[in-house]
């Protein structure tokens, strides 16, 4: 069965390990073209996610460390140009895709769709024109935050004080433009108070690219049950997240039966039109029972087994995911 994973940050490692390492069959990365391929997927979200200023990032640049606008901007331009690289050599077995009539058009002609995303949009740095920028650079979804303030809000928190503080004043009025822009707007990473703002001041469908439920795993990166329905509201999507964290709240395994648990819980409370697949594949580390592409099948299986219908397996792996692509 075809999928789409709406998550992964494949684009960092690939960097770190140099200019040798091929996107084609780099052994050291969860994503690579020969397991899309033998996973048979549909196509693969890749994010550019921008490391703080403690990050180790002297294996892509030993002269760079982002820790400010401009400084971020040339990361983001580093990680796209080495993306657009990859797609360019392997031109053969995947091509770029912004929407949903090129992802098919891309499978007509047997290729896998990279689709470009971005995570923590920092690098808007108060201003519309910033946001603009990067919509024409390609970013069709974006992440409003990862795990520190910036000028949209502030991340998820342990603090139930931090963890309800809403959007900025930025925050709220770029969320508008984003809609006028057609990008779609990530909540993964952002706080409990910013997401409600989100689902209250969005007129398009809202996303949380890889996050699960917080009821069955206690974690505030998870999304609670108002949040779970409120973005199901919106004809948004919430991409299963297979890190062991946000599966279990702790530890270090990552099971098909706890991914199960967590797609039953988000049938349950947001209906099957909510499913979708996000995995962070790049981005986590942990025993895994599906460790990479290749083995996304091994879901679509056991949930066959589990007694959902074909239907409602479809939706998750890729049918819901291509309706939030098809502006």
């Amino acid at each position: 069965m075809k999928y789409i994973d709406l998550h992964a940050d494949t684009i960092l490692p690939l960097m770190q390990h140099g200019d040798q390492a091929s996107l084609y069959d780099d052994p050291e990365t969860h994503i690579n073209i020969q397991k899309l391929q033998k996973g048979d997927a549909l196509a693969q979200c890749f994010a550019v996610w921008l490391p703080d200023s403690n990050f180790d990032l002297m294996d892509v640049d030993p002269l760079f460390s982002p820790q400010n606008h401009e400084e971020d901007m040339a990361y983001i331009h580093q990680a796209v140009n080495r993306l657009n690289k990859e797609i360019n050599a392997n031109s053969a077995h995947i091509a770029w895709a912004k929407n949903a009539s090129s992802i098919r058009e891309n499978h007509e002609n047997g290729k896998i769709s990279a689709i470009l995303t971005l995570e923590d949009a920092r690098a808007v740095n108060d201003s519309l024109d910033n946001l603009t920028y990067l919509h024409h650079l390609g970013f069709n979804m974006m992440g409003l935050i990862w795990n520190h303030e910036n000028c949209f809000g502030f991340p998820n928190s342990l603090n139930p004080e931090l963890n309800q503080k809403g959007l900025k004043k930025f925050g709220i009025e770029a969320v508008q433009y984003m809609n006028d822009l057609n990008i779609t707007i990530d909540v993964s990473h952002l706080n409990d108070g910013g997401i409600t703002d989100v689902l209250e001041h969005s007129q398009k469908p809202v996303v949380a690219t890889h996050s699960n439920a917080r009821a069955l795993a206690l974690h505030s990166r998870n999304l609670i049950d108002e949040h779970i329905k409120g973005i199901a509201n919106t004809g948004g999507v919430i991409g299963l997240c297979i890190s062991p964290r946000f599966l279990n709240g702790s530890g270090d395994d990552s099971t098909i039966s706890d991914m199960i648990r967590h797609l039953d819980y988000l049938y349950n409370k947001g209906g099957e039109d909510v499913l979708a697949i996000g995995t962070d594949f790049d981005g986590t580390t942990g025993r895994f029972e599906i460790g990479s592409p290749a083995e996304v099948p091994k879901l679509f299986e056991r949930l066959e087994q589990h007694g959902w219908p074909l239907k409602r397996i479809e939706k998750l792996a890729y049918q819901n995911a291509l309706r939030i692509f098809e502006k």
